[in-house]
């Protein structure tokens, strides 16, 4: 009971809601130059075994056309590389996160080209490695690449990708060294008190008091939000992987994305790909549809390589995207005008691994500074979606 009762009485500073990536690397940046007081986390479960990171793709991409998810890939592609010094712990660096150097490779048919042109002087400015290569240069460079429908292809040959479990746990532990509190439980409610945020009720009965709550649950947040109120148009969408090997000798592939759904990388001694589904209906559903591989993923990959038309699937997963139905983009901040000490951080669509280092990084400037020091992420912000203004990212997600 009387543990129970400490529970109870708990406070702090910052409440966290949700210990992945995105929540642990949130607590990091508040931490890491010690002004960001009493720092507490609520994840439900630490294994983090229906967590969207470690059931990702796990891409670091630069590919992008806006210039606040330019700097943001940039950004995480840079910090992540640095990854085991930056969150070392007493001294000794973590263990890797599995970053893997191997490119990203996005085709596009003929009609696509101009957007690729506008992207590429869109990432030049802010120095991204990236060239537009011609279906001659892919077929070279890739052999079992069969380039039909190509009109060319937007290539980043430091873009790669690393291990979402990894970094899962490589965050956190380096959030706990620096005095960030994790508590195993979930949260029912949102407290409030006239127009601000007092802390959280947990479903154990506990609450925890805070100064600021930050709804960093990803897929689960928009229900956290609707506590108070706030309506996010972010719902969980599922994404399939399918894990499969090859008899056929392969060159070494990049990340590739093909037109107009499927993605592919290698993993280990064979390689994962996936299909987004257009007929999923939103809502958590952690079931694997194998037909789906058959009927969708198969012919998708067998059309685009060569190799891949014989091929044997070895195991399958299913995880979410928090997809923003608004404009596929971030949303970060506030509610103006309502509970200005609660934050939100969701609507990554499936890059939260990607954008999530930079974009964490922005939140714990907002709350310690009362603004954006690095990159403007203003644009990011809940009132485009009370107006009802896009912020159209581009190119296809």
């Amino acid at each position: 009971m009387a543990a129970m009762n400490e529970q109870r009485d708990h406070s702090c500073d910052v409440v966290i809601i949700g210990g992945s990536i995105i929540g642990s690397a949130i607590a990091y940046f508040l931490l890491c130059d010690g002004k960001g007081g009493r720092v507490t986390l609520i994840e439900p479960d630490p294994s983090y075994e229906f967590a969207a990171a470690p059931r990702a793709s796990g891409n670091i991409r630069q590919l992008w056309g806006l210039p606040e998810n330019i700097q943001m890939a940039k950004f995480s592609r840079e910090f992540y590389i640095r990854f085991p010094h930056d969150m070392a712990v007493d001294g000794e660096p973590q263990p890797t996160v599995g970053w893997n150097q191997r490119g990203y490779l996005w085709l596009s048919p003929p009609e696509g080209r101009p957007l690729l042109e506008r992207n590429y002087k869109n990432q030049q400015s802010f120095g991204i490695d990236s060239t537009i290569l011609e279906p001659p240069e892919i077929a070279k460079m890739f052999p079992s690449i069969t380039i039909d429908g190509v009109g060319a292809a937007a290539w980043a040959p430091t873009d790669g990708w690393l291990d979402g479990y990894l970094t899962v746990q490589g965050f956190r532990k380096k959030a706990r060294s620096l005095g960030a509190t994790y508590i195993c439980d979930r949260v029912a409610s949102v407290l409030t008190q006239a127009n601000r945020t007092t802390g959280v009720a947990l479903v154990s009965g506990a609450r925890v008091k805070a100064d600021i709550v930050v709804d960093a649950a990803g897929a689960w947040g928009p229900a956290i939000a609707e506590t108070i109120g706030m309506k996010l148009p972010v719902v969980p969408v599922r994404r399939m992987k399918f894990y499969f090997e090859t008899p056929n000798q392969v060159e070494p592939l990049p990340m590739v994305r093909d037109f107009p759904r499927l993605t592919m990388r290698p993993e280990g001694a064979g390689y994962f790909a996936g299909v987004s589904s257009l007929s999923d209906p939103p809502g958590f559903n952690f079931n694997v549809d194998h037909d789906f591989f058959e009927e969708a993923v198969w012919p998708a990959l067998a059309a685009r390589f060569t190799a891949f038309e014989t091929l044997k699937v070895r195991n399958a997963w299913a995880g979410h995207y928090e997809q923003n139905l608004l404009d596929t983009c971030l949303i970060l901040g506030t509610w103006p005008g309502h509970f200005e000490n609660f934050f939100v951080i969701t609507g990554f669509s499936g890059n939260g691994i990607m954008h999530g280092p930079a974009a964490a990084r922005g939140l714990s400037e907002l709350i310690l500074h009362g603004r954006f020091t690095t990159i403007d992420l203003s644009r990011m912000g809940y009132q485009r979606v009370l107006d009802n203004t896009p912020l159209h990212e581009n190119i296809v997600i």
